[in-house]
């Protein structure tokens, strides 16, 4: 069998409390944070992309038949 190279994204939603006078200002001021000034929500997503059949001598992660086996 081939091996097969998924790409994905993995999405993790974070958020921070800002007192300000506006949205507007508020959007201003979280851009400037540094990314550990937010909290993360325990909530995330995966986004896949691409496959890409791969060449050569790659070791898989993981086998079809692991999973054949399970359903």
């Amino acid at each position: 069998m081939a091996v097969y190279r998924v790409w994905a994204e993995s999405i993790s939603y974070v958020f921070v409390d800002i007192e300000a006078e506006s949205e507007e200002k508020a959007r201003e001021i979280a851009d400037v944070l540094d990314g550990g000034d937010f909290h993360e929500d325990g909530f995330g997503d995966w986004v896949f992309g691409d496959v890409q059949e791969m060449d050569g001598d790659v070791e898989p992660d993981f086998y079809q038949a692991d999973f054949d086996e399970e359903e």
